[in-house]
């Protein structure tokens, strides 16, 4: 399949805690916009506003459960613009409280969530062949039906907080494949992946 070619940038539509990213987890709409550029294919980052349509990739990041009131109503005001991005099959990466606030919303259906014991250890999950193992650090107080990630179609809901598509360079290249690029070989790819292969491997003690 053939790179995805435009006169115009991809556009990475993002949603981020307007009060708190205390995580960084806005940061995984960096590293799509970096794997796209070195793979030839140029993408630039909007905040996604209510009258806005989601361009190619979105990107939902949580906050603090401190500044979840606010971002909830967040969520809710941009519900239309998410959920039409969803039923298109965008690629789409909802971490932390933002899981929180689109179950909430009703536009995530079929999961639920508890409070639980305070969190914060690393974690591994396995999503199948193509994908593989996906390591992150979890730092939070709730519990998912589905564990700490899960991939839906072309949804991936995760706690593992901060950029994990940085550490994972495989969920990545797997949501820019989703919107029809391909992987390159540009030199910036092999050292971030490899970066990332020695962090993994610590994890796994390997």
């Amino acid at each position: 399949m053939p790179n995805k070619k435009s006169a115009k940038p991809l556009v990475i539509s993002l949603v981020k805690d307007q009060q708190y990213d205390a995580f960084g987890d806005a940061a995984n709409a960096i590293v799509l916009q970096k794997r796209a550029s070195w793979s030839g294919n140029e993408a630039e980052i909007k905040l996604l506003g209510a009258s806005d349509t989601v361009g190619d990739f979105l990107v939902i990041a949580g906050g603090t459960d401190s500044s979840y009131e606010n971002f909830a109503k967040q969520i809710k005001e941009l519900k239309p613009a998410i959920e039409k991005a969803l039923k298109a099959g965008i690629p789409t990466l909802v971490t932390g409280t933002a899981i929180k606030a689109l179950i909430d919303s009703g536009i995530v259906t079929g999961h639920t969530y508890k409070a639980a014991n305070h969190s914060a250890d690393d974690q591994v999950t396995d999503v199948g062949e193509v994908i593989g193992k996906v390591t992150g650090f979890v730092n939070t107080r709730w519990e998912y039906s589905f564990g700490s990630l899960a991939v839906f179609d072309n949804l991936v809901l995760t706690q593992f907080a901060g950029p994990v598509l940085a550490r994972n360079p495989k969920l990545a290249d797997w949501m820019l494949q989703k919107a029809g690029l391909e992987k390159g070989n540009h030199e910036h790819l092999a050292q971030a992946d490899e970066l990332a292969q020695k962090i993994v491997s610590r994890i796994l003690n390997v």
